[in-house]
């Protein structure tokens, strides 16, 4: 077993090869226009060269990984020739530009080396696994974040390479990620792996076609990549860049083509992922850039920052911020504004979800939101445009289902002063906010359970177009209406009865209140089908 000193030893024999000034010979003999004699020979051998020196390095590497030093300091000497390592894999990546019509004679030396390369890699990646990191030393620190960096540009190197290799890298980049997060989170920072996967997934993307299930596969497996670095690392200065991409992908597949149902299948659950995990600065960034979003012409970059908006909302909903909520809603109220005629032209599940999402942040917080809202609610309503409206409408009535009692009554008191201060317009009849605020109106009142309360508070119900609106013509009043209750349940009770000579009076008084409205063959067949007793029946119904 070898202690520290040794695979030193091992590691300074890798050092001092020439390993990549024989790679730069050979590109000074390809480029040489004068060299005599065929150029194949001299290729040859030095790629031999290079091998040689890769089998020599495994076996140190293999010795190392064998061995039982955990120590970091292990760690600064194979970092000392990763750069090697990854120019191979950036040489043997361009081969086709680099060697040109002399591709096919050295193809198999260049994938031997290619070959070598990553065994040595996943030597490299199994040795800083076992590693122990002391991150009260900033050495250690700082060695762990330069690791990450190697890794990365090796993912970069054979991206164009092998699928295979460059998974290795990322299973190692993350693996390392996710077991230092809790110490580490805030100091890896991911933008330039982050900017180079949107770049590459979207080139991947626009030249997709349907059948094209390794490019798909490979687009999902990045993508899938891109939500751990998002989850274990953090974002800089790409949240523009996520943003971008973010948009771009929502505005794809609303195209709704077999190449963008198929993309969008694979691929949507990472998007909700990204939005879902983002910071407050990526919020900040989707709200400065909102107003931008909403001037362009682009239908689907509107929708599709809907889809951002409506994930940023339910996000809220777990982690609750008022001010961050309004700003955000204020946001969804604007799109919607801006989409208004093109709405229904999208085959999206969205108005649905962002109801539910929108309604469930207001109910949780306090209530100085909903106030907020509110005020939103009642411009909207109050304007002429349908969607905004409708939304509006379908959002208090969601709200009021979940409000107590009181403060449901509260609130249909003030759309009830609205419509009256309102009606006495003579054009208000003629105008779409007539039925929003008349539809609105009528759904309310059935929320409202205790309707006798709703009475004494609501003196706008004596309107006569108020009661017209919302349904209770069939009685002159809603005190009457309230008395016939009282009346049914007196009925309801009377076969339990002995003495129903009391309740004979109560609901002749009842029965007098509304007769004018009803026939009192009404108040015979509620009896009759009450309690079914004709004797009773006939008992009462010649006092009424």
């Amino acid at each position: 077993m070898m202690d520290d000193s040794t695979e030193e030893n091992f590691l300074d024999d890798f050092h001092n090869t020439d390993l990549m000034k024989k790679l730069d010979d050979v590109k000074q003999i390809i480029n040489d226009s004068n060299h005599e004699g065929s150029k194949e020979p001299s290729i040859h051998t030095l790629l031999q060269d290079c091998i040689e020196i890769l089998n020599t390095e495994k076996n140190s590497m293999e010795c190392i990984d064998g061995g039982s030093c955990t120590s970091s300091s292990i760690v600064t000497d194979l970092l000392s020739y990763e750069k090697d390592i990854i120019a191979l894999f950036k040489h043997c990546s361009e081969s086709n530009l680099i060697y040109g019509n002399l591709i096919m004679n050295i193809k198999q030396l260049l994938t031997e080396l290619f070959k070598k390369a990553s065994e040595i890699q996943i030597l490299f990646f199994s040795i800083v696994e076992k590693v122990e990191f002391d991150f009260t030393l900033k050495k250690d620190l700082s060695l762990l974040l330069r690791v990450l960096q190697y890794i990365w540009y090796g993912a970069k190197a054979v991206y164009n390479a092998s699928n295979k290799i460059m998974a290795s890298h990322w299973k190692a980049y993350i693996t390392i990620s996710k077991k230092y997060a809790a110490e580490l989170k805030d100091y890896i920072i991911n933008d330039e792996p982050i900017d180079f996967l949107c770049s590459e997934i979207k080139k991947t993307i626009l030249s997709f076609q349907f059948n094209d299930e390794s490019s798909l596969k490979l687009s999902t497996y990045m993508m899938s990549v891109l939500v751990k670095l998002c989850s274990y690392g953090r974002i800089s200065k790409s949240h523009n860049v996520v943003l971008e991409f973010i948009l771009f992908l929502n505005s794809y597949w609303l195209s709704d083509t077999q190449d963008a149902v198929a993309v969008k299948d694979r691929l949507s659950q990472f998007v909700d992922q990204l939005v879902l995990l983002s910071d407050d600065t990526f919020v900040k960034t989707f709200q400065s850039s909102s107003q931008e979003i909403i001037n362009n012409n682009s239908s689907s970059q509107k929708m599709s920052a809907m889809c951002i908006a409506m994930l940023l909302i339910k996000r809220l909903t777990k982690t609750p911020c008022d001010q961050q909520a309004h700003q955000i809603i204020c946001i969804v109220f604007d799109l919607i504004k801006s989409i208004d005629s093109v709405m229904c032209c999208y085959n999206v599940d969205i108005y649905e979800d962002l109801l539910i999402n929108v309604a469930s942040v207001i109910l949780i917080s306090d209530y100085n939101l909903f106030e907020n809202v509110e005020n939103i609610l009642i411009e909207n309503i109050l304007n002429t445009e349908y969607w905004p409206a409708l939304f509006s409408s379908d959002l208090w009535i969601i709200i009021m289902r979940y409000l107590s009692p009181d403060l449901c009554i509260l609130q249909f008191s003030k759309l009830a002063k609205l419509y009256e201060a309102l009606v006495v317009f003579p054009c208000f009849t003629q105008c779409p906010q007539h039925i929003y605020i008349e539809m609105l109106l009528k759904r309310h009142f059935s929320l409202v359970t205790n309707k006798k309360q709703l009475v004494n508070c609501c003196p706008q119900l004596k309107l006569q177009s108020l009661k017209s609106s919302i349904g209770i013509l069939h009685v002159s009043t809603l005190s009457k209406y309230n008395q016939l209750s009282e009346m049914i349940k007196i009925i309801s009770i009377l076969p339990e009865q002995t003495n129903y000579e009391h309740l004979n009076e109560e609901i002749i008084h009842l029965w007098n209140s509304i007769k004018d409205e009803y026939p009192p063959e009404y108040l015979s067949a509620l009896v009759e089908v009450s309690i079914g007793s004709e004797k009773l029946l006939k008992t009462i119904i010649p006092k009424v």
